[in-house]
């Protein structure tokens, strides 16, 4: 009722008490009823096995090899050679800088600003926007979601270090990585 009167009331007399007793029961079986579950609209999926990752297949051609004349150049059976890229992803340098800094994963990744992590995350910064190829978003999404001026940042700091100590660049993740960590890091800002 809209227009908050009262609720009507069915009024029951003195010999209705059955009446009574027979609406309360099929009031409460109404209200109280299971709810009936309603048959699947679609049948159960198949379980299929999943695909199997094949990685790319890079095919080498063959070149020509020019041996010195006190050589012989390798017998070639005319196959061509097949070989998988070895491509560095930011879960590797992740790991990799975790194996030489001793600083956990979770801790690069987590919001800890003690000296040691954040030098180690740095590194990890610097290292995988250098040697991935990745983007500075890329590389913030991979480490706990930060911003890419987070990541820039880092890698600046890290760039500073290397120019203030005349370390060249290197073609080796690890010996770089290494050296970094031997490094003494100015305190603040660069």
């Amino acid at each position: 009722m809209a227009g908050g009167g009262p609720l009507p009331v069915r009024e029951y007399g003195p010999g209705d008490v059955a009446e009574m007793k027979a609406r309360a029961a099929a009031l409460r079986a109404k209200m109280f009823a299971p709810i009936p579950t309603p048959p699947p609209r679609h049948p159960a999926p198949k379980l299929v096995d999943p695909p199997v990752f094949v990685p790319p297949v890079v095919v080498v051609e063959e070149a020509e090899v020019v041996a010195p004349a006190t050589e012989e150049a390798p017998a070639s059976d005319g196959e061509p050679e097949y070989f998988f890229p070895a491509a560095l992803m930011v879960s590797d340098v992740r790991e990799m800088v975790s194996r030489i800094t001793g600083i956990s994963v979770i801790h690069m990744c987590g919001a800890r600003h003690s000296a040691h992590i954040v030098k180690a995350r740095h590194i990890a910064f610097y290292i995988a926007r250098e040697f991935t190829g990745q983007s500075y978003p890329k590389i913030g999404r991979r480490f706990g979601g930060r911003d890419h001026t987070t990541i820039m940042y880092g890698c600046s700091r890290v760039a500073h270090v290397l120019d203030l100590a005349g370390v060249q660049h290197h073609d080796d993740a690890q010996s770089l990585i290494t050296t970094l960590w031997s490094l003494d890091w100015p305190r603040g800002s660069k």
